[in-house]
Order: C-alpha cells, then structure tokens, then sequence
C-alpha cells in the first residue's frame, strides 16, 4: 500500500523532496509507479463507509492506459504455481483495453512440468502486499459462461500451505453463474481461510483441515458490481454495491468453533498450535476473523472450475472477466502525522505527575500511541506511568535494569520470560544508545480487556511500518508467534477510566535521558519529527 510503496522507494535509493506532503501525493504516483486519478477531476469517494469517518484514497487503477502498470501488477508465468483445474495462468491472458482490465479464459494447450493444460486464464497481483485496516473495492464484470470461477481476492501468492506463515486468503468475492436459477444469476462466494492450521490439525476421520468461514450472496450476473472489504486488523466486513452483506460471524454448521469461525478442531498438534496462534489456554483466545501478520496481495483472476451447479461448457472458450478499476482507501485518522500533544522533557523530569492536555480514553472505538525517546546507562530503570484523575496509575511501561523491556496494568509483563520475546537472541535495548520507546493502547473489543504493547526502536530509524496488535496476548505476555509488538499486556481494569496525567519514574543506577513524549490517533503521529517530510498533518 502506501507505506509500501515509500518503503520500496527509499530502499531503491530514490528520494522524496522534503515538499512531498506540502506538494500533495503527485511525486509518490510518479517516483513509486502508483497510478493516480486525474488532477483535473475530484477524487473517487468509496461506495462503502465502514467506519463512519473520512477515508482517502491511497492506491487506484481505473485501467484508462494502454497495457498493464508493470509498476503496480504482476502475472503469474504460466506454470509457476503448478496447474490448477486444467489450467494454466499466465500474462497472454491479460489485457487492458476500453478502461478495463480484461482477463481471457481460453481452451488452449500449454505444457507445463510433463503436462498438457486444457484451459488457459488470467492471474495478476500487486507486487506489494496490502497493509491491514484498508478498505478494499473493485468493479467488475464477470465473464458470461457458466463454470468460470471469477475472483477478487487477497493471498499470500507463492506460499506452501503446510507453514505457520503467510498462509491466509480472503476471498472479497469468487463469483460463477448458476444454472440452477434463471439465466442472469450469479452465485457469489465470500470468505477467509487461514490455512496456517492445515499441517497442524487433524479430523475425526483422519484428514487434514484448515480454518475458514464463509458466506453466500446471490446476485445479478451479467452486469458489473462494485465489491469491497474492510480489511481491519480485528474484523472484516464485506459489501456489494457499498451495502455491508456480511461479517465473519459463526457458522450455524461449524458450533463447534469459536464465535467468528475460528476454534478448536478435535485435535491439535499442541507445539504447532502455539507457533501458529500463540493459544495459551487464556479464556478469552477469539480470533475475531482479523489480521494476524500473513503478507496478502490484491489478486484478480478467473479459472474454469465447474460443478453441478455451474457446469463447465466450451462456452467458456473466449470467456472474459472485465475489471473497471481497483481502489484501495484508508481512514484519515492513520495517516496522520501530528500528534494530539506533546510533553516536553522538562516537564517530566520531576517525578511527578504532568496533566495532560487532553484526557486520552482507555476505552474508546480506536487505538491511540505514544513515543519516548530514551537513552540510558546500564543498570539505569525507566518507567512512563499513566494515571487517572487521582492519580492511581491504569498502566506502565518501560525498562528494567537487565534492558529487560516491561508493559502491564495491575501487575507487568517482560520480554524476559513472555513467549515470543523470551525466544529473541538479540536485545531489544541496549545501554547508550538512542532508541524510541513506541507504545499502543488497544481498548477493550466486544466484553474483551485493554492491552497495551510497547518496542523499543533503535534511532534514526530504518522502517516506518507499523506493528499490528493481535489480541490473542494473556496477562503475562504470552501472545502469537507472528505479533509484532515486542511485548503486550491485556488485563481487566480495576475501574473504568480515561489517561488524566503521566508520570515517569526513574530508578537503579546510571543516568537516563528522554525527549518529548508524543501521544497520538496514529503510528505516524507519533514517530520523530524527521522521519516526515513535513511536520504537518497528512493531505
């Protein structure tokens, strides 16, 4: 996405101009290879509002040019994830033509690894996987046969399923004709798979299983529709022409799992079960159908696939799938890169609490961060207290004297004993040299606990990506193998409360010296003033 393309640009060497916000986003278009809309013409508003907030559009291809943005999209060469239902994929089978992306289903033979194919088809995908709480639509217009499997989905394209990593799909849409009905009928198939747990699971009759929820919407076939997703990091929400059809609630056949879909199969490989999911027994584990870490790129492609219901014909022969345009929007309020407040070092250096301009909730609709940069001795203790209007304190974080990093409510978990952080080789901190302490509070979600999660990063630094919380994490630390914070903390509040003031305290031996605190609505909000190009708030 967005902060994909900058890291991709800066790791090639190019630069941006310090005007870059200032100037708009038409040097990013140009130096990254995202296609914009035009100047000249307002900006396209989503069909959807998942979020009841302002959105912006970071990514788009309204496939106006003559040939496929090589900047932006990648085909699959013909054979280069095997041969799925006869059939090849490959570029032959792309075109752009009349504003629309064009995907060719044709009876054709290729050899492929002592095969002979008897179809060939599209496949093409971002070459930058997609950041999570995004939301996601494309128009399109399937091909007019029945038996072609026409998609919008997310993957992780290349992956073996049998790993712990990088194994999640989400289907915004696989839509194919259904004969059953009358001739303008389509048979539209929502859903999530993560199939992380296929190596790791086993049935009742000895088979091997994956995880997945999933959802059916009929609808008009030969026409185009704008289908789009809320790609959160704890939920997805899946629409058609902006109306929501479907969340990943439980389905009535699987009572077995989890209220999202996501649970306890019969038997489990209880090793794997940790690396995959972090499950340590706590009683609210909830997968909640959201992001977990896997790598997903935004994947058009169509595939002759045929059943009972939607029988493959030649008809498919010379079948297309017609794509108007992808857009991709992210909520304003991320792309923020100015913080509510800051408090200057001064102030806190006297141990005592320092009110905060604006009180900041602990339970809220959104996540808010705060940054400290530190330096410290060894054997020197850190720790940022945050208190409410009496002064009792909600939650910490900091640095122990063993560089040990710690974040907790009533009680603190430690990188040195919670899983995955106790398995690091390498310190997260380490004595006389900068680092910048970034912080998250996650609120409370459906009757769950707050948490609060905290790394240390070394200074200047060297990637902007933001880590993603997975609420999977207990009291002590212990979360999923894939998390990204350096160590969290999810608890029960004594009482519910709002941030009134902090308080750093300062313990051990050695000296320690900070900078601003900086508290934010945004990860970028509250990174050092020179990581962006301009001190301001995002266009």
């Amino acid at each position: 996405m967005l902060h994909d393309h900058i890291r991709s640009c800066f790791g090639q060497g190019l630069w941006i101009t310090p005007c870059f916000w200032r100037c708009g986003l038409a040097l990013l278009f140009i130096v990254c290879g995202i296609k914009p809309v035009s100047a000249d013409q307002p900006l396209p508003q989503p069909a959807a509002d998942p979020l009841g907030e302002e959105m912006v559009l970071i990514l788009s291809d309204e496939f106006d040019g003559p040939a496929l943005d090589e900047n932006l999209w990648k085909s699959l060469e013909y054979g280069q994830l095997g041969m799925k239902h006869n059939t090849l994929r490959g570029p032959d089978n792309l075109e752009v033509k009349d504003g629309n992306l064009l995907l060719h289903v044709r009876r054709e033979s290729k050899e492929h690894d002592g095969q002979i194919s008897e179809w060939t088809a599209g496949y093409v995908y971002t070459h930058s996987p997609i950041e999570n709480n995004v939301y996601i639509e494309a128009r399109f217009k399937p091909g007019k046969a029945s038996g072609v499997n026409n998609a919008f989905w997310l993957a992780c394209v290349g992956k073996p399923r049998h790993t712990y990593l990088d194994r999640y799909e989400i289907d915004i849409i696989e839509s194919r004709k259904d004969v059953r009905h009358d001739d303008n009928t389509g048979h539209g198939h929502m859903a999530w798979h993560d199939w992380k747990t296929f190596g790791y699971i086993i049935q009742d009759n000895g088979k091997h299983n994956h995880i997945a929820q999933g959802f059916v919407i009929p609808h008009t076939w030969d026409d185009y529709h704008i289908w789009g997703l809320w790609y959160g990091e704890s939920e997805f929400i899946f629409y058609l022409n902006g109306q929501e059809v479907w969340r990943g609630d439980t389905h009535p056949r699987y009572t077995h799992q989890w209220r999202t879909g996501v649970g306890k199969f019969d038997h489990w490989y209880d090793n794997e079960e940790k690396r995959a999911y972090g499950n340590f027994g706590q009683d609210d584990w909830s997968y909640l159908g959201g992001y977990n870490g896997d790598r997903m790129h935004i994947v058009f492609s169509n595939i002759p696939w045929g059943s009972s219901w939607s029988p493959l014909t030649d008809d498919a022969d010379g079948d297309v799938m017609a794509v108007d345009y992808l857009r991709v929007y992210k909520p304003k309020r991320l792309l923020t890169t100015k913080p509510v407040q800051r408090v200057a070092p001064e102030t806190l250096t006297g141990g005592k609490p320092v009110a905060l301009d604006q009180v900041m909730p602990i339970q809220n609709d959104h996540p808010w961060f705060f940054s400290l940069p530190v330096r410290k001795e060894a054997g020197a203790q850190i720790h940022l207290d945050f208190e409410d209007a009496n002064g009792g304190r909600i939650f910490s974080v900091g640095i122990d004297n063993e560089n040990h990093l710690l974040a907790g409510f009533k009680t603190q978990a430690s990188t040195a004993t919670a899983y995955p952080a106790s398995e690091n080789t390498d310190p997260f901190f380490e004595d006389n040299k900068d680092y910048l302490l970034v912080g998250r509070v996650t609120p409370s979600r459906q009757g769950g606990k707050p948490a609060v999660s905290l790394s240390a990063l070394p200074l200047p630094l060297q990637d902007i990506k933001e880590p993603y919380f997975y609420r999977n994490v207990d009291r002590h630390g212990n979360t999923s193998f894939s998390q990204g914070w350096h160590i969290n903390q999810k608890d029960d509040l004594p009482k519910p409360s709002d941030i009134h003031s902090v308080r750093l305290r300062r313990g051990g031996v050695g000296s320690a010296s900070i900078d601003d605190l900086k508290i934010g609505v945004s990860y970028p909000s509250v990174l050092p003033r020179d990581h962006h190009a301009d001190a301001g708030d995002t266009p």
